[in-house]
């Protein structure tokens, strides 16, 4: 009953994007175009390897972030990808996320309605509110409580089927194609087993969490090399080749923020005033009034409180930034130091504040009819739907696609199909807006311009020498100019 509930909790939560809203910022530019332009060239019946429409031509299923690969996104691309299709991926992903709170609370705490509780403050916490723009990022998180429970059960004992099982669940994290989360998921993890294996004193835990973990890189990056190779490839000749992680002074965490747990207006998100540091994204953690007092009562359960701890306060000191002093260890790293914006992460210890939440939520309900335990749960669930989808302008834009977007589509569109000459290749400003970027995925006119943090980088040199240098524009082969009216000269 109660993990009926939550399913129809979860649906509940996500009828307003779906019903009247629809998907904005990345969530659009990046995510929305991509997939749409895979699902209509994979339903016309062939692999798009290349698009000559974005950057004057792009390695288009090279790029992780298309999602191309990963099982669950492909009812969405034989269906046809929609601007709903993506609020329906994150639908689908809010019940894995929360399923999977739920049954790691169920064997950390054996409680339903407090599993319920756990599932309510990860799966619909502020983090995935604040991030349903980034649809990879959301994705590969949700496969975070199903990562720390499986581990947790090959602990007790290893089969092939669960080593299997474990390969799979890995291949989960990585095909979302977000390497940030997938990175950051994998290596707390481990963290946590080794931590809780020498806290335990068991060097069988220890070994058996070790081949667990190993099994979940190697064979999950097997299933998944279809997608890591060619990214690893585009990575290595993009732009993101010279990013350093020590050049960004950006998205490290602030102490003030964990004021967003029981203020979530505090840096003025929700009113509209944002006042926080900068990228609104990072810093806005709100799960609902009563986990700060939950988590309060919770930590009388030392399991749970140690699972949380050895989960994300590591996180918090290396996202504390250089002068915490762990993360100019931690950068060193393989993988670590190519990516930016470390509270990304947040997702870590905000599931471990949901199973201590829910460990207080169960000495609460041990104390309640079960009828005011229902009353609860629904209290909780009516607290974070006002306020992290009602309330959060992240969350989903409130007027239709079309009216944001589709105006200007047609209008190019219409200036396209009108010109003098025929319009074969646009030149334009770097990131340019016609709706929203990489609209030529879309258009179906080729651009010298694109957006995507993957861009060739010797392409972009050239175009970036162009700007400067009008002789080299003959380069881009370009028969027409997209000017600051977004009219076509």
């Amino acid at each position: 009953m109660w993990l009926l509930a939550l399913t129809a909790m979860v649906c509940a939560f996500y009828l307003p994007q779906l019903l009247r809203g629809t998907v904005q910022f990345d969530g659009v530019d990046v995510h929305y175009t991509s997939q749409r332009y895979f699902s209509d060239a994979l339903r016309s019946g062939h692999l798009p390897f290349w698009t000559p429409y974005v950057f004057a031509g792009f390695p288009f299923l090279a790029d992780l972030q298309v999602g191309a690969w990963y099982p669950l996104n492909w009812p969405f691309f034989l269906a046809g990808i929609t601007p709903a299709s993506i609020s329906g991926e994150l639908l689908l992903h809010s019940l894995i996320a929360c399923g999977g709170a739920y049954a790691l609370a169920i064997r950390l705490i054996g409680r339903p309605a407090a599993g319920v509780a756990a599932a309510i403050f990860y799966g619909l916490s502020g983090w995935f509110a604040a991030h349903s723009q980034h649809v990879g990022m959301s994705e590969a998180a949700a496969w975070l409580p199903w990562l720390v429970l499986f581990v947790d059960v090959l602990a007790d004992g290893l089969s092939l089927a669960r080593l299997a099982l474990a390969g799979l669940l890995g291949a989960a994290l990585a095909l979302p194609g977000h390497f940030q989360v997938a990175l950051y998921a994998l290596s707390s993890v481990s963290l946590w087993a080794l931590l809780e294996a020498a806290m335990c004193r068991s060097l069988q835990h220890a070994r058996r969490a070790a081949i667990g973990l190993a099994t979940t890189v190697s064979w999950g990056s097997c299933v998944a090399a279809v997608m890591l190779l060619p990214a690893l490839e585009l990575v290595d000749q993009s732009v993101r080749r010279d990013f350093n992680a020590r050049d960004v002074d950006l998205g490290y965490f602030h102490p003030e923020s964990l004021l967003t747990l029981v203020q979530p207006d505090h840096y003025g998100l929700i009113s509209g005033r944002y006042s926080g540091p900068g990228d609104i994204t990072q810093h806005y953690f709100y799960a609902g009034i009563l986990l700060p007092p939950l988590v309060a009562l919770g930590i009388r359960n030392t399991l749970v409180v140690r699972t949380a701890v050895l989960l994300g306060l590591p996180f918090v000191w290396y996202a504390a930034g250089p002068a915490a002093g762990l993360f100019r260890f931690v950068v060193r790293l393989p993988g670590f130091s190519s990516v930016e914006l470390p509270m990304h992460g947040w997702f870590l210890p905000a599931l471990g504040l949901a199973l201590v939440g829910g460990a207080g939520f169960a000495i609460v309900e041990q104390r309640l009819p079960r009828a005011w335990v229902a009353v609860l749960v629904a209290i909780l669930f009516l607290d974070v739907f006002t306020v992290n989808e009602l309330l959060n302008p992240l969350a989903f834009a409130r007027r239709g696609f079309d009216e944001l977007y589709g105006a200007a589509l047609r209008s190019f569109q219409l200036q396209v199909a009108n010109a003098n000459e025929p319009v074969e290749r646009v030149n334009g400003p770097p990131l340019s807006v016609i709706g929203y970027r990489n609209h030529a995925l879309q258009s179906y006119v080729e651009t010298t311009y694109g957006y995507n943090p993957l861009e060739l980088a010797s392409y972009a040199d050239y175009a970036a020498a162009a700007e400067s240098n009008q002789r080299l524009l003959d380069g881009l082969t370009a028969t027409h100019r997209l000017q600051p009216d977004l009219t076509l000269r």
